[in-house]
C-alpha cells in the first residue's frame, strides 16, 4: 500500500510540476502588463461617437493633450466644459511646452517602437544611471500608457504616499528622450 501511495505521490508530483511549468511558460510578458491607448484610435472614436465613445468616460485628458494638443478641438466639440470639469487650468496648459534640462534625459537605444520600452525593465535601469536621484521605478509605472505613432508615450508612476510623476518618452532615430512633465504630491 505504501509503495502504491508513493507512486501516486510521484505521479501527482510530476503532474504538479508539469502544471506549474506550463503556467510559468504561459505567463504574460511585461508587455502584456501594460494597456496601450493609441491617440489616433481614441480621436477617431471620439469624433465618431462623442460622449458615448468607448474611451470618453475613462480618458486621461492630460495624457492625450501631452501627446498632441490638436485633440483639444475634438474634446471641446464633445464637451465645451471639459477643461473646467477636468480641472485643466492655466498652469497645466503652461506646463505642456515647459522645457527644463534638469528634467530631460536622453539615451541611445536600440528599439524601433515605443512599446518596446515597456518590454524591458533594463532600459529603465539604464536610464536611472543618467537620471541620478530621480529614477523611474519600473514596478510603479501605471498599467495604462498613452501612445502616438509608436514613437511617443505618456506614462505615470504612482507611489504609496499619493505622489505621482508623469513622463513623456520620445523615440527618434535610436535616441530615447525622457521628459518629466508633471509631479503631483497629495
Amino acid at each position: 500500500m505504501l509503495s502504491r501511495n508513493l507512486k501516486m505521490s510521484k505521479t501527482r508530483f510530476i503532474l504538479l510540476c508539469l502544471l506549474i511549468s506550463a503556467f510559468c511558460f504561459g505567463c504574460k510578458t511585461r508587455h502584456d502588463r501594460f494597456r496601450f491607448i493609441d491617440y489616433d484610435v481614441v480621436v477617431r472614436d471620439l469624433k465618431a461617437n462623442g460622449k458615448t465613445s468607448t474611451y470618453y468616460k475613462t480618458l486621461n485628458f492630460e495624457a492625450m493633450i501631452y501627446l498632441d494638443t490638436n485633440c483639444i478641438s475634438t474634446l471641446k466639440k464633445i464637451n465645451p466644459n471639459f477643461i473646467s470639469e477636468n480641472d485643466l487650468g492655466k498652469a497645466f496648459f503652461e506646463s505642456i511646452n515647459f522645457k527644463n534640462k534638469d528634467w530631460t534625459w536622453e539615451q541611445t537605444i536600440d528599439i524601433k517602437n515605443i512599446k518596446e520600452l515597456f518590454d524591458n525593465k533594463k532600459i529603465f535601469d539604464l536610464m536611472c544611471t543618467k537620471m541620478g536621484e530621480r529614477c523611474i521605478d519600473y514596478s510603479k509605472i501605471d498599467s495604462t500608457v498613452y501612445i502616438k505613432n509608436d514613437k511617443v508615450a505618456i506614462f505615470t508612476t504612482f507611489f504609496r504616499n499619493g505622489w505621482s510623476e508623469t513622463y513623456r518618452a520620445i523615440l527618434t532615430d535610436g535616441e530615447l528622450k525622457l521628459e518629466l512633465l508633471q509631479e503631483i504630491m497629495i
